[in-house]
């Protein structure tokens, strides 16, 4: 019989369940620094690309050189031969605005809510008593709310209002709730 999980694989599994606590950080300023490091990739990159199009344009030894910056097939059939240099750098352009594109799309992600920061912190204080250690500790601490992203996809209008005074009113009920249970002792009268 396997154990239940336990740490962030029990975390995964409440953010599995409960899309809107699915928060992470997004490392706006990591990310700045990867941008720019990735623009200036690309820069030089672009810099490579027109040069190699220059040669193989200006190629008196490969009239089928020449065809490279005019028609894709022919550049993609250059692929194993001596003369696929442009080719080659067309690839690292495309694996470079991969990433670069990729890096760019974290940045629309959504800030979560106040409401899904407060039940994600509930939580993970209720499981073990925060099971986070070291920098991983305040991963959803107060101090990084700025930086926080979500991969919960939110409604507007009043669907959106109405399911968050629904939440309120349910954290509400569950408090009062708590407030009045109590353990009862069968030798207390």
């Amino acid at each position: 019989m396997l154990a239940d999980p336990q740490g962030y694989p029990k975390l995964a599994t409440y953010m599995g369940k409960f899309s809107d606590v699915a928060i992470f950080l997004q490392f706006r300023n990591l990310n700045m620094l990867n941008l720019m490091s990735l623009q200036a990739g690309l820069l030089n990159l672009e810099a490579e690309y027109r040069r190699t199009c220059s040669e193989d344009d200006t190629n008196p030894q490969g009239p089928l050189a020449q065809q490279y910056s005019k028609i894709f097939a022919a550049l993609r059939d250059s692929k194993g031969t001596q003369n696929m240099e442009q080719l080659d750098v067309l690839l690292k352009i495309h694996e470079a605005l991969e990433k670069y594109s990729t890096v760019a799309q974290i940045s629309k992600l959504p800030a979560p809510d106040d409401i899904d920061l407060r039940r994600l912190r509930e939580w993970l204080n209720r499981e073990q008593g925060n099971f986070l250690q070291g920098h991983e500790r305040n991963t959803w601490a107060e101090e990084n709310d700025y930086d926080q992203i979500t991969l919960a996809i939110r409604e507007d209008g009043l669907s959106r209002s109405t399911a968050t005074s629904f939440v309120k009113l349910y954290d509400w009920i569950w408090e009062q709730h708590s407030k009045r249970t109590t353990i009862a002792d069968p030798h207390t009268k």
